[in-house]
């Protein structure tokens, strides 16, 4: 019975989870976090963190992200017939479009069903530098002794709690604001699947003052959404540690005209450790996604 810890590092706090694999089902075991000191040293904190949400035991396996700001998403009409051949495909049709060199950078995407046009497929890619993702792998490795299988990318991990949580799995554009203290990080969902992020450029900090401009950067989002074809979403879901802040909730639902409400109750089974803390679950929601990555399919990149 394997346990998978997934490890959100952020810029004020790292947060931690762990599931078990159980004859065929998934186990939220247990959560936990720690500050990241003034000085920046995280690796004490990605080590706090982790003890904590794993309790007395060890991970066999390990996930964590790169954060939005280090990762490039474009969508791209690549023609139906090189479908197959995606992997060889791509990098010319991205090149252009990227600020740096594809040869020095790591590159995944998956197929945006449902999106075929008269023009091909739509194909969205994430790419980050190869020396970002290695310094980010060598920094969980330094403080956990144990290599990570997989790396995410900005908020998309989030999307592997729709299975466990029907409002985001049903057929119909959900978006979900991982609101964080520095930055925040927004993730459409269509029937469960992610289809477009943004990565805004405010947080909690400044709030309530910076409430008006942080509205204006989804304002921003929803609409580059809709120019890539999206449709306006339905609902909107908040998590991380923006999720708790008083207020947030109707503030945003009045300046984005659309009902905006903290993240809803999972369906996956809680143990001890994190039934204790099932009500910071919305904190957690990063570091959950993570390590649900490692245990079946993964709906990130």
């Amino acid at each position: 019975m394997p346990r998978y810890l997934g490890i959100d590092i952020g810029t004020t706090s790292v947060k931690a989870a762990v599931v078990r694999s159980a004859y065929r089902k998934l186990v939220l075991e247990g959560l936990g976090s720690a500050a990241i000191p003034a000085g920046g040293d995280r690796t004490a904190a990605i080590s706090e963190a982790a003890a904590a949400a794993l309790g007395v035991g060890s991970a066999d396996a390990v996930a964590t992200s790169l954060p939005g700001t280090q990762t490039t998403l474009r969508t791209v009409r690549i023609p139906e017939a090189a479908a197959r051949q995606l992997a060889e495909v791509l990098p010319f049709e991205l090149e252009s479009q990227l600020p740096f060199d594809l040869e020095g950078a790591v590159l995944d995407w998956r197929v945006l069903e449902g999106h075929t046009n008269e023009e091909g497929i739509a194909v969205l890619a994430a790419v980050a530098r190869v020396d970002e993702t290695q310094r980010r792998i060598d920094l969980v490795k330094a403080a956990l002794a144990l290599e990570p299988e997989r790396v995410g990318t900005g908020a998309f991990p989030i999307a592997n709690l729709a299975p466990f949580c029907t409002v985001l799995s049903e057929a119909r554009t959900i978006a979900i604001l991982d609101l964080g203290t520095k930055t925040s990080d927004l993730v459409f969902l269509e029937a469960g699947e992610p289809v477009f992020a943004r990565t805004l450029s405010l947080g909690t900090d400044g709030l309530p003052q910076t409430a008006p401009k942080l509205a204006r950067e989804i304002r921003l989002s929803l609409s580059a959404f809709r120019a890539q074809g999206g449709k306006p979403p339905d609902e909107i879901f908040l998590c991380g540690g923006g999720a708790f802040v008083s207020g947030a909730e109707s503030f945003l639902s009045a300046e984005l005209e659309r009902p905006v409400r903290r993240w809803p109750p999972l369906s996956i089974e809680l143990g001890e450790i994190a039934s204790a803390r099932a009500a910071e679950l919305p904190l957690y929601a990063g570091a959950v996604g993570l390590a649900l990555s490692l245990g079946g399919s993964d709906r990130g990149m």
